[in-house]
């Protein structure tokens, strides 16, 4: 006489054989598609079942099976529908756990008897079958503590767009699933755990080599061109992805590979980052800082360095640039390329600007004071391209040239190219900037590609070689470049600054080239004001411990 936990599963699967037209029965193992014998209790629990070696399932979609199994083993009974390998017909596949008594796990498989009947599987995406953010999960939980496992995740660009605008977009997601699973289904299994957002889990133990060949793969999947009505469409993925083992999983190894994915999406389309805890900890830096800005000011924790601006015909300074700094109490000084991309997320990046423009004007009556010929001196504060989106750019500078009853053209307002790419708002701002009567002064000029489209649009009165000219100007391209540069400045009116000299050599050579300004470590590093000008000097300047800085009489 059979056991009760066996008459009860016997029982079950009675009931489901009865609801299908064609019954296949297979015993295979939770872990595995191995085939194993079936005891002859389950037999005759289902008479009319008929026994047929290994599932003929389609490779893509084994691993559900595997899925399918393990989910049963944890609930006594899970259902999926699975691709035949040979007809292409859908199978509904019931898997019954039969442990303890035997450690095997009956499948029927479909067609249901059940006209019409609708089957949800859980764990499964419907849109893909592939499995969802659940099934991913009971998947990730089913693993042994020991075993290796990597996730990748893969944030495929403007297909979120896709799926919202069209009622054909299922297609293209389809088209993106059967082709992961067409490609790599060997190495693990596939999930779609969010609209436009993939994953792959395997479970291998994989270096560094072997997780950014397969990142590799998956990026250049997404890359191939989709059919779509009459065009093609092409997508790009950032990835993301993770190694672990043992009781961290699940959900650990899922938040490292996500914190990979936001990582690679932060840096543009097609990168792929690999998760560290070095990452971890660049993370919670930028999280930290990013929290604490805001109120850096009221702490007192900002204040401006100045790096003079040279003549270098008779080395005399003619103005200063003024460089932001962040004296932070857990990670120490901080310069602008820190914390200026985290004062421009977080909408900070206009008080900054005000505060910088306040300051530097005021200082710049001190400096005044200092070098001749007094009037000719001028300050540069620099500005980013969040800034030139904003009104308040125009506002601010306005404001400060009325508080401090300056001339306008004492502030240089310098921008990177990049900067200079924030479209036509940043040209019309720049425009306004220069009707104030401020200069403009682009800076790391050559660095990138859009140098000569913007000196063509633009009222620029300067431009900053970059750096790497100036480090390379014994070499002869180099200097035939740089002479070509001076050339074109000297016809449209635009005045060249060097940054970046560091050794007398190189201002042997500007010189000899005609390059009329320069700054640099060799003629002056940045320093606090009074470092540059003397306490005494100085000593008419305060900062406050909230607001803009102010002149103490």
């Amino acid at each position: 006489m059979l056991p009760e936990s066996s008459r009860s599963i016997a029982s079950r699967i009675s009931e489901d054989v009865a609801r299908f037209l064609d019954v296949r029965l297979w015993s295979v193992r939770p872990d595995t598609m191995v085939e194993c014998a079936p005891p002859a209790w389950v037999r005759a629990a289902a008479p009319g079942a008929t026994f047929r070696g290994p599932p003929p399932i389609a490779a893509g979609d084994r691993f559900h099976v595997v899925a399918c199994l393990e989910q049963a083993a944890r609930r006594g009974r899970a259902e999926a529908i699975v691709r035949a390998e040979e007809s292409g017909e859908d199978l509904l596949i019931v898997a019954l756990d039969v442990r303890p008594t035997e450690d095997a796990l009956v499948v029927l498989a479909g067609p249901d008897a059940a006209a019409g009947r609708t089957v949800e599987p859980v764990g499964l995406d419907s849109a893909t079958e592939l499995l969802d953010s659940v099934g991913l999960l009971e998947r990730l939980r089913a693993l042994p503590i020991e075993r290796d496992a990597a996730i990748f995740l893969a944030r495929v660009e403007g297909l979120s767009d896709v799926v919202r605008t069209s009622v054909e977009a299922g297609d293209v997601v389809a088209a993106l699933a059967d082709r992961f699973r067409a490609r790599l289904a060997e190495r693990g299994w596939w999930a779609r755990i969010d609209v436009d957002t993939f994953a792959l889990l395997v479970t291998e133990d994989l270096d560094e080599l072997d997780g950014s060949f397969l990142a590799d793969r998956i990026a250049e999947l997404v890359r191939q061109p989709i059919a779509y009505g009459d065009r093609a469409l092409e997508f790009t993925a950032a990835i993301g992805w993770s190694v672990g083992r043992g009781r961290r999983f699940p959900t650990a190894l899922l938040y490292d590979a996500g914190v990979a994915l936001a990582e690679a999406s932060r840096h543009g389309v097609g990168r792929t980052v690999a998760y560290s805890e070095r990452l971890r900890e660049r993370i919670t830096r930028r999280s930290t800082l990013r929290h604490d800005l805001p109120s850096a000011l009221a702490r007192d924790e900002l204040f401006l360095d100045f790096q003079p601006i040279h003549d270098l015909h008779d080395l005399t300074p003619i103005g200063a640039e003024a460089l932001m700094r962040w004296q932070h109490p857990d990670y120490g000084l901080l310069r602008p390329a820190d914390f200026i991309p985290l004062a421009e997320e977080s909408g900070v990046i206009a008080d900054l600007g005000w505060w910088l423009a306040d300051q530097a004007v005021r200082a710049l009556v001190a400096l005044r004071g200092a070098f001749a010929p007094a009037s000719e001196f001028t300050v540069a504060i620099n500005v980013s391209g969040r800034q030139l989106n904003d009104d308040r750019l125009v506002r601010d500078l306005d404001r400060v040239i009325e508080l401090h009853r300056i001339d306008p053209s004492s502030i240089v307002v310098e921008l990177t190219e990049t900067a200079l790419m924030a479209g036509d708002q940043g040209i019309e701002t720049l425009l306004r900037v220069a009707d104030l009567g401020c200069r403009i002064a682009v800076d790391d000029f050559g660095a990138g590609f859009a140098s000569l489209d913007y000196l063509s649009r633009l009222p620029v009165d300067s431009v900053k070689l970059h750096p790497s000219f100036v480090h390379r100007i014994d070499e002869p391209r180099v200097t035939r470049l740089v002479a070509a540069v001076l050339v074109l400045c000297r016809q449209l009116g635009v005045g060249v600054v060097a940054e970046g000299i560091e050794s007398s050599r190189q201002l042997k050579r500007l010189r000899e080239l005609g390059v009329g300004y320069g700054q640099g470590y060799l003629l002056g590093r940045p320093v606090a004001l009074d470092g540059l000008i003397g306490e005494e000097a100085a000593a008419g300047v305060s900062r406050p411990r909230s607001g803009p800085a102010v002149l103490v009489p």
